[in-house]
């Protein structure tokens, strides 16, 4: 063998020994950061119980939480992605239970729910949301308040119940119109999921200011929310950020809204449309298809909030929970 060979073959041998050292390493941090976000869900877990009641439907436990007293119960849907409901409403009901009862629903895969392996078409969801209102002993009728994606099993239910329903509020919510010709994405999932699973989002949640920063960047920094509900917020984030269930409600958006418009419109059902003054500037189809969602009940207005994100509520949540109590008094 001349020089030039041991010189190869040395080169080779060194190269393969790195490189061995590298896929170690990286197993071992693979190992370690997917062993640091279970224990740290397990840890979280323990320190935030539900705190509301946990109802079996369709075998899986549903986490409903209610407060106040009223005849009329406000039920709180909210949008896609939204980790802890119980959290992102708590300026709306904190308020309005002074005024009637009000639940807030986790659907599966959020909050303190569990995950289901049944289909996420929009029938099965407004059937379950119908089931987990019963079981946990809530009574119309209902004054329904849907953020975002909420907006298509609002309307689903109160198709299949309408006797049931006595008013909407979309909270910069999505005509169903605009969620048949604007396929929602999904792009990020899978890279995002990996992140969560090894504990990457965990480490940089708690070592930076990136869940305030960046994920609560349309929410107001959660100003309006008080610190320990941040922490429970944060807490539900890393658990649940990025499910299938929520990922399976993306992908089925276009084929539910297809399905509401099928069903019809609401007829005389008020309702009450708050669109966020960032998304009806920016997004040209996303206004129009706003001031159209007042065809969807002969009694109906549309509000855009000035100053406000998509999570408007989580700006001026003054001016949704006086729309509400006047829908409560039959204005």
């Amino acid at each position: 063998m001349n020089i030039e060979s041991k010189i190869n073959v040395k080169k080779n041998t060194r190269f393969l020994k790195y490189t061995k050292r590298f896929i170690l390493f990286l197993i071992c941090a693979l190992v370690i950061g997917y062993s640091y976000q279970k224990a740290g869900v397990y840890l979280d877990n323990k320190k935030y119980s539900p705190p509301g009641q946990l109802v079996k439907v369709n075998g899986q436990d549903m986490h409903v939480f209610s407060k106040g007293n009223g005849k009329q119960t406000i039920v709180f849907a909210s949008g896609n992605g939204v980790s802890c409901p119980y959290v992102n409403f708590y300026p709306l009901y904190n308020e309005l239970s002074k005024h009637a009862k009000v639940v807030v629903y986790d659907r599966f895969g959020t909050g303190w729910s569990e995950s289901t392996k049944s289909p996420r078409n929009i029938d099965t969801i407004a059937e379950e949301i119908h089931m987990a209102l019963e079981k946990s002993g809530q009574k119309p009728p209902y004054i329904f308040v849907a953020h975002s994606l909420g907006s298509l099993e609002t309307i689903a239910f109160t198709q299949k119940y309408k006797d049931e329903v006595n008013g909407i509020v979309f909270i910069d919510a999505g005509n169903p119109e605009f969620y048949k010709d604007n396929p929602l994405s999904s792009s990020n999932y899978g890279s995002t999921k990996l992140l969560k699973n090894f504990g990457v989002i965990r480490i940089l949640f708690e070592t930076t200011n990136m869940y305030k920063k960046t994920l609560c960047a349309d929410k107001d920094g959660m100003n309006l929310i008080p610190e320990d509900l941040q922490k429970l917020d944060m807490a539900m984030t890393l658990k649940n950020i990025v499910n299938d269930d929520g990922l399976a409600e993306l992908k089925n958006s276009t084929t539910n809204a297809k399905t509401l418009i099928k069903s019809g419109k609401l007829g005389n059902i008020p309702i009450r449309i708050f669109t966020s003054e960032s998304n009806s500037t920016a997004f040209p189809a996303w206004n129009k298809s706003q001031i159209e969602f007042k065809d969807w009940s002969s009694d109906s207005k549309q509000t855009i909030v000035s100053g406000s994100r998509h999570y408007i509520h989580l700006y001026s949540p003054e001016i949704i929970n006086q729309s509400i109590i006047k829908l409560i008094n039959g204005k």
